[in-house]
């Protein structure tokens, strides 16, 4: 964590540095402050990345084999030592999958929305107030199915990571250190 709380000093020093160096007498100054941004959270987001496919078997490491924090941290970093990418790969095929998912859910809940705001006008309904009432069950309901969608992306990684795990172990150990 402690590159990316240096990434941060030093976009906080670059803003105000930029603010106090005289953007005023100069407003070239205060225009470098946004890409130099985007770079600089772009290289933490990458760090961030790294760190995560290092750590990512950590918790199934704990829990398979009954170690503490620390052992299930080292541990993982042993177990993804060659296989950051494939980890990489399938994280992102999830993600994607997911996506798509969510982007048609959206689809056919705001369609659904506008056949119902549809056929209120049609029959000249007032909004007051069961337009509003109407709109309130209906973010209700898209908070709702976010929720459950969001629960299934979360048990969707951990059991990828819990298989990746396991195929770690195997490649690594053998079939017999795997079922140990």
């Amino acid at each position: 964590m402690l590159p990316i709380l240096v990434f941060g000093a030093v976009i906080a020093g670059t803003v105000g540095l930029a603010i106090l160096s005289g953007a005023h007498s100069n407003p070239y100054n205060a225009m470098l402050v946004p890409p130099l941004f985007m770079l600089l959270y772009v290289g933490a987001m990458v760090y961030a990345v790294l760190v995560m496919l290092r750590l990512v078997l950590a918790v199934p490491a704990c829990v398979a084999e009954d170690v503490s924090a620390w052992k299930g941290l080292r541990r993982s970093n042993r177990l993804t030592y060659a296989a950051k990418g494939r980890i990489f790969l399938l994280f992102i095929l999830i993600y994607a999958i997911a996506y798509a998912a969510f982007l048609v859910a959206e689809v056919v809940l705001f369609f659904l929305g506008a056949i119902v705001a549809l056929v209120g006008m049609l029959l000249h309904l007032g909004m007051v107030p069961w337009g509003y009432i109407g709109i309130g069950v209906a973010a209700v309901v898209f908070l709702c199915a976010y929720l459950l969608w969001m629960a299934c992306i979360w048990a969707a990684y951990t059991t990828l990571f819990a298989v990746v795990y396991r195929d770690q172990r195997v490649r690594m150990e053998g079939a017999a250190g795997a079922q140990a």
